[in-house]
C-alpha cells in the first residue's frame, strides 16, 4: 500500500512538472527526496527495531478506538447542546439582561456546543459573563435560569470527565 502510494505521488509529481514547465525543474528532482526516505525505512527494519515496530503497530491498532471515541463524544457534545438551546425559549422570558446571553451563548446548536467547549477548556467570556447572568437571574428566582445553570454545569462536568477520559485511555 506503501509503495502504490508513493507512486501515485510521484506519478503526479511527474505530471504536474512536465505539464508546467518544458524541461525538469528542480522541484520535480526533490521529489526524489522519498526514496531517501524509503532507504531508511529498510535500514531500520535490517536492524530489527522490534521495540519501534511494537510501538507503530500500537499506534496503528489505536487509531480504530479513537476514532469511536471521538464520534461518541461529539454526539454527547451535540446532546447536550440541543439540550442547552432547547432551554433558550424559558430562559427569553425572563429579564433583557439574560435573554441576550442566552441568544448570544445558547441561540443554536452550533452556539450551544461552542459554549460548552470553551466552558470545558475555560477560554473565552462565555465562562465568566454567561454564567454570572444565569447565577444572577437563578437568584432573582428565574426557574429557567436555575435549570439552564444546572444543565450547563452538569453537562460541562460529564464532557469534562469524558474528554479526560478519552486522554488517559488512548494515550
Amino acid at each position: 500500500l506503501d509503495c502504490v502510494v508513493v507512486l501515485v505521488a510521484v506519478i503526479y509529481t511527474l505530471v504536474r512538472a512536465t505539464s508546467a514547465h518544458d524541461s525538469l525543474s528542480v522541484d520535480f528532482l526533490r521529489a526524489f527526496r522519498v526514496f531517501r526516505l524509503m532507504r531508511a525505512l529498510r535500514v531500520l527494519k535490517l536492524l530489527g527495531l522490534s521495540a519501534l515496530r511494537m510501538l507503530i503497530e500500537a499506534v496503528q491498532r489505536s487509531v480504530q478506538p479513537f476514532v469511536i471515541v471521538l464520534v461518541l463524544s461529539t454526539l454527547m457534545v451535540f446532546a447536550f447542546a440541543v439540550m442547552l438551546t432547547s432551554l433558550v425559549p424559558e430562559v427569553a422570558q425572563e429579564d433583557e439582561k439574560t435573554r441576550s446571553v442566552a441568544f448570544q451563548y445558547y441561540g443554536s446548536v452550533a452556539q450551544s456546543a461552542r459554549t460548552l467547549l470553551e466552558v470545558i477548556d475555560g477560554s473565552g467570556d462565555c465562562v465568566s459573563d454567561s454564567t454570572l447572568t444565569l447565577l444572577e437571574a437563578a437568584r432573582g428566582g428565574y426557574m429557567g435560569s436555575v435549570i439552564m445553570l444546572t444543565v450547563r454545569i452538569s453537562s460541562s462536568f460529564v464532557l469534562f470527565l469524558t474528554f479526560n477520559g478519552l486522554v488517559t485511555g488512548i494515550f
